[in-house]
């Protein structure tokens, strides 16, 4: 019996080491691949004029890389998703967490979780359909496509993501500081807002990134809702283009290996990645600062 456990044992480590190894490979690939696409696309074009460039026109006769209008327009669509979301979505966290019943609690969970499953090319066409015109009746003059309806979409679309975890990481707080500090004579707002959510703060500010990288990564709501123009600066009631709109829109036409149009999609593409990766290590740096506050 215990000879055929260790065999157990080790046929599944196994599996599950060479699983680890294969996702690894391909990761190591993709990005294998994508600084490939990068160092022929900056071996055309300086890191000066890719970072401070303001103008970007890759497909048109004077082609002109400067990558901040994708920038700017990526944090306009940023900047309205997360005023449409953090404040809702925090208020709703702490209501489930601290004051709703359990059953009220359950039966919130399972359509939180729907809902962050939904694909995004629904909000795309919600965005372009539905909260476009309504838009248009509260802000005057408002263009067809713009910044701001793809924001208001992109944070509608976070805020079941950020109300389930938030909720998740304020309920993880454990009960001895909520009695510790009614005890000491709080009241329960009291000792929502200066034992709870401080203890909470750093995991809360972990999710509230991984929100950040989710509307950074957002695609079908941009490329359906917002106009695909590139300008420079953050304007929020005009068309924008962001770099994950840029990257589809490239991809679907007929480009030919070897174009600068085409490496210019892989020079995108890094800068996407980078800053991903960069807001993922910072969230899980600042999810074990909160995990190592609450086993404290």
């Amino acid at each position: 019996m215990t000879k055929n456990r260790s065999l157990t044992d080790y046929l599944a480590g196994s599996i599950m080491f060479t699983a680890a190894l294969l996702a690894a490979l391909v990761s190591l690939m993709l990005l294998g691949s994508l600084a490939l696409g990068a160092y022929e696309f900056f071996n055309e074009v300086s890191f000066l004029d890719f970072f401070t460039g303001t103008v970007w026109n890759p497909l048109f006769s004077q082609k002109q890389f400067g990558v901040l209008p994708l920038v700017t327009g990526t944090i306009s669509v940023i900047l309205i998703a997360l005023l449409v979301s953090v404040g809702p979505g925090l208020l709703i966290s702490i209501y489930l967490s601290e004051f709703a019943s359990e059953p009220l609690r359950n039966a919130m969970r399972p359509v939180l979780e729907i809902l962050s499953g939904l694909p995004t090319v629904v909000y795309g066409f919600l965005a372009l359909f539905w909260a476009t015109p309504v838009l248009e009746k509260i802000v005057p003059g408002m263009p067809a496509f713009s910044a701001f309806s793809v924001g208001v979409m992109t944070g509608l679309m976070i805020l079941p993501m950020l109300v389930y975890l938030w909720e998740s990481i304020i309920s993880s707080v454990p009960e001895e500081y909520r009695h510790a500090s009614l005890a000491l004579g709080a009241d329960r707002i009291q000792t929502l807002f200066r034992s709870v959510l401080p203890t909470a703060l750093p995991g809360l500010i972990s999710v509230l990134i991984l929100g950040i990288i989710r509307a950074l990564g957002e695609t079908m709501i941009v490329a359906i809702a917002g106009g695909q123009q590139a300008e420079f600066g953050i304007d929020f009631l005009a068309p924008v283009q962001t770099m994950t709109a840029f990257i589809i829109q490239v991809s679907i036409g007929d480009l030919d290996p070897g174009t600068m149009e085409y490496a210019g999609v892989f020079a995108v593409a890094a800068v996407l990645a980078v800053l991903t990766m960069s807001l993922s290590l910072l969230s899980r740096h600042l999810h074990k600062v909160h995990t190592g506050r609450v086993k404290g």
